[in-house]
């Protein structure tokens, strides 16, 4: 389990954002000039290279005439600034590590830890993960009681067969692992928010994204081919506590 903890923290560090480089402002005290104009925003994060060397990145709260200024307070003048970068999603690398986490990960996972585990050593129902971590409050309780309904109605039980095989064992992990668990919380949330997106009558309160949408247009996929290896006879009956869907 340790090597599968190694994999997805390597492909976490290397994936989903990249920094662009944009045209530092020119403005001045005296000159008006609107964020629009370079394309920057309050909430962008950005990477700032100084003109002494030094660098530092800070989420952008205030774009004055004459400096960016930092959520954390810092005021750095435009005319000390050499280069600016934001950061911004990368579709290749986002798509880099849905495929690791959801093809690569889950072989891993499974030749470790076994492919039908229903029951830890406790004898208690095997949770998967969006259960696990509403369990441990780390997943909204509307956001998962919506994407259980919705689920329910959407995902093929081939595609469930799939998850389950991977995802079983992966509660294992987290359970164990504080990483584990905190590298696959924002992929877990990001997918059930393209679910509930795509799905729910009515889509205020949720979001899609890049990250949501590969999942589903990736991950999914993966899971529906995986549905069908061959199992190991299961222990769990219909009542055993393992939802049919993927939460």
């Amino acid at each position: 389990m340790r090597l599968a903890i190694v994999a997805l923290s390597i492909l976490a560090f290397t994936a989903c954002h990249s920094h662009a480089r944009v045209a530092v402002p020119s403005g001045h005290p005296g000159q008006a000039t609107a964020s629009t104009d370079h394309g920057l925003q309050p909430g962008d994060h950005v990477r700032v290279t100084l003109v002494d060397g030094k660098s530092m990145t800070f989420v952008v709260s205030t774009v004055d005439r004459d400096a960016l200024v930092a959520t954390d307070g810092r005021r750095v003048p435009y005319q000390d600034i050499s280069r600016l970068e934001t950061r911004h999603v990368s579709i290749v690398k986002t798509t880099v590590l849905v495929l690791g986490v959801l093809v690569v990960l889950p072989i891993i996972v499974v030749a470790l830890g076994g492919t039908d585990s229903d029951s830890d050593s406790s004898g208690s129902p095997a949770k998967v993960i969006c259960t696990e971590l509403r369990d441990r409050g780390l997943f909204d309780a509307r956001l998962y009681a919506t994407d259980l309904q919705l689920s329910r109605l959407h995902i093929s039980p081939t595609t469930v067969r799939g998850y389950h095989l991977w995802a079983i064992p992966y509660v294992g992990l987290m359970r164990r692992s504080q990483l584990a668990t905190r590298l696959i919380q924002p992929l877990a949330v990001a997918w059930a928010q393209q679910v509930c997106f795509d799905y729910a009558p009515d889509r205020a309160g949720y979001r899609s994204t890049v990250l949501g949408r590969l999942l589903r247009h990736v991950g999914e996929p993966a899971c529906w081919v995986m549905g069908f290896i061959p199992r190991r006879q299961a222990r769990h009956s219909p009542g055993s506590g393992v939802s049919p869907i993927l939460n």
